[in-house]
Parts: structure tokens; C-alpha cells; sequence
């Protein structure tokens, strides 16, 4: 009811202006969130419509009370119809699309680029990895960040992936999100201590200038990783020494692929090229990589996840890179490979026991020498 000015209380309104938790421009867009519009109750334009289409539009309406264990007794026929049209609406959720790879109607279903949005100050990497560690996303294998605003403390959060297979991070000029030697450390003490990123096989840096030949010690420690490239890092020269001590063999199959495309690329521009996009580049050798594989796990359905900023103003990255560059430190673990034992589990060994020493000149008996 309306206030009464003359009934003797005191009024008073005061209005607290807060700034809203989450994105104000709209710049941000959460990982498993749709991108399309569901269709409406009400057309714009007056149509007729089957029975088929008005179940099809309900459907869609109600993506989200679908039962994904219902899809395994539907027929195929009508199976596709219903993807088709979740595809027009731009509907297909990570779950859904999850729930339809599952059915094996349509054979091997891969899904890359799910997200390549800027992200605002208000989702952390916190945020992030709980969206892409749920169990919608557990065929996620490639995992992109690209200039994100965090902490080193906040890349913490990738040792729970636990599927992951490459990793690409790029850095800053700004140093905005930088890869760090403490955060190499923290990853191996994870993969050795509670088996975390045990499927992780390619890291791709650049960028990094905190990352420096320290790391290199405690790439060991990942069971399946067997390639390691940073461009315009912390590395110096001798690194690659460093590294040869340690098992790992200076030079890999990624940078004779990088010399193959090199020249196919000149071949077909008709020049002599010296530099390749450090992306593209990275790209096609996964692919390649995963084609030449001959491994049963191939035949799951993939994600590739890319999280940061498509374009940057002014280009203040490197976007391409040079073989011959000496910025460029590409390892592969070598077959002599020994992994380093932990200091906790080395057995300790007996003290010897000092021994008596017997003369020649006496003799002295068996049953004697025991009793002594």
C-alpha cells in the first residue's frame, strides 16, 4: 500500500548502487552454455505445422530435462532428424552432444573450438576447469589457452584433467597469464604423487619468460609425455645440455614435420618461406600426429577446447616462428630415457659389516671361527 505521509512513521529509501558479479558487456560466455535461441511458443508468421515439427520445436524448448540414457533405445531415423534440427537451432550443448556421440549412430564424433571467447575478470580459471572437468567433457584431449587475465596460481587448477592429451598455453607481452617453473613443479609433484595428467602427452609454450631450464627436470615425472617445445621463453642456450643429461634428446619429430610443411608451403607459394604460424603449425602436427597413431583410444569421440582472446589489438604476440631460431627449444624424450626416483622411496642401504681378517700361517677351524 502506499506510504501515508501523516500517520507519524519515518520513511526513509536509500539506494545502493552494486557492480553486478557477473558480465556487464556480455564478453564472456560460459563454456557449456548453448549459442543458439530455442524456437518460441508463438511464430512471428501465421504457418501450418505437422505433428512432427510441433514435437520437434517442444523438444528443443526442453533440451535441458532431456534424459541423455533415453537416446540409446531411439531409432536411428529419428535420431537424426532430432540432431539436424539441433544443429539449425545452434543447440547442440556439450551434454547433448555428449549424449548423442554415445549412441554410435553417428560414428566417430569430434567437436573442437567449443569456446574461443575473452573472458572477463569475473570467471577465473577456477571457474573454467570446473566447467571443462565435468563429466560432459570427459573426451576433452586438446586444451588451448590463449592471453588469459590469471594468476600462475590459477593454472594449478589443469593437473585435475585428468584426459588431457596436449596442452598449448600462450603467453603475453603483458605477462597477463604466465606459465612459471613453480607451476611445472606443482604439475610433476601431482602426476608423481596422485597420478594427475597420466594421458598428457604434447606442452606447447610461448611467451613464458618465468619458464626456464629448471622445469626441465621435472618433466620426467609425467608418464606419457614425450614432447616438449617452448618459443621465446626463459631457456638459454645450454638447455638443451641440460636436458640430454636428463634423458631428453634435443630436436623431435615436431620440428622435422615443421620443416616438411615449411616446404610444401614454399613449394606452393612459390617462395622461399622462412617462418610458419606457431598455431596452425601446432594444429596440423596433432592432427597428423593422431592419424599416423595406431591406437584403440582414437576411436572415442574428441574435444578440442580453445579458451582466450580470438583477436588481439595490435598483435603484440608472435604469431609466427622460426626452425632456426633460437628462441625455439624442442625436446622428445629419448629411449635411454631413466626416470628419477623419488627421494622418499630410495631403500637405504645396510652398513657393511667389517670383516675379520685371518692369517695364513695359522690354522684355525670352522666350528672355532663361527664360535668367535
Amino acid at each position: 500500500m502506499p506510504f501515508d505521509g501523516e500517520s507519524g512513521q519515518v520513511y526513509d529509501e536509500r539506494i545502493v548502487r552494486a557492480q553486478r558479479s557477473g558480465c556487464a558487456k556480455g564478453e564472456c560466455r560460459w563454456i557449456g552454455r548453448c549459442v543458439g535461441i530455442p524456437p518460441v511458443l508463438e511464430e512471428m508468421y501465421p504457418k501450418t505445422r505437422s505433428l512432427q515439427d510441433m514435437l520437434l520445436a517442444t523438444i528443443l524448448r526442453n533440451l535441458d530435462l532431456l534424459d541423455i540414457q533415453c537416446l540409446a533405445t531411439v531409432p536411428s531415423i529419428i535420431l537424426e532428424q532430432l540432431w539436424t534440427a539441433i544443429r539449425r537451432s545452434r543447440l547442440d550443448h556439450i551434454r547433448i552432444w555428449t549424449g548423442f556421440a554415445t549412441t554410435g549412430v553417428f560414428g566417430s564424433m569430434d567437436r573442437s573450438r567449443l569456446q574461443k571467447a575473452a573472458l572477463c575478470r569475473s570467471h577465473g580459471m577456477a571457474v573454467i576447469i570446473k566447467e571443462v572437468n565435468s563429466p560432459a567433457l570427459q573426451w576433452l584431449v586438446n586444451l588451448t589457452l590463449q592471453t588469459l587475465e590469471c594468476a600462475p596460481v590459477d593454472l594449478l587448477h589443469i593437473s585435475t584433467l585428468h584426459n588431457l592429451r596436449n596442452l598449448i598455453i600462450r603467453g603475453d607481452a603483458k605477462a597477463s597469464v604466465c606459465l612459471t617453473d613453480s607451476v611445472m613443479r606443482e604439475w610433476a609433484f601431482a602426476a608423481r604423487d596422485k597420478n594427475a595428467l597420466s594421458n598428457l602427452q604434447m606442452i606447447f609454450a610461448d611467451h613464458h619468460p618465468d619458464l626456464t631450464a629448471w622445469s626441465i627436470q621435472h618433466l620426467g615425472h609425467f608418464k606419457q609425455l614425450d614432447t616438449f617445445c617452448a618459443l621465446a621463453c626463459g631457456f638459454e642456450r645450454r638447455a638443451s645440455y641440460k636436458a640430454k643429461e636428463l634423458g631428453w634428446a634435443s630436436g623431435s619429430r615436431f620440428l622435422t614435420f615443421a620443416k616438411s610443411q615449411l616446404r610444401l608451403r614454399s613449394v606452393s607459394e612459390g617462395g622461399m618461406l622462412e617462418e610458419l604460424p606457431w598455431l596452425q603449425t601446432i594444429g596440423d602436427y596433432i592432427s597428423h600426429r593422431r592419424g599416423t597413431a595406431l591406437n584403440l583410444t582414437d576411436n572415442v569421440p574428441r574435444i578440442e577446447l580453445s579458451v582466450g582472446q580470438v583477436r588481439i589489438e595490435g598483435c603484440p604476440l608472435r604469431c609466427t616462428f622460426s626452425i632456426l631460431d633460437g628462441g625455439l627449444l624442442c625436446l622428445e624424450r629419448g629411449p635411454d630415457f631413466e626416470r628419477p626416483c623419488n627421494d622418499d622411496q630410495i631403500p637405504s642401504t645396510a652398513p657393511v659389516s667389517k670383516r675379520r681378517k685371518l692369517k695364513s700361517g695359522k690354522m684355525v677351524r670352522m666350528d672355532q671361527l663361527l664360535d668367535l
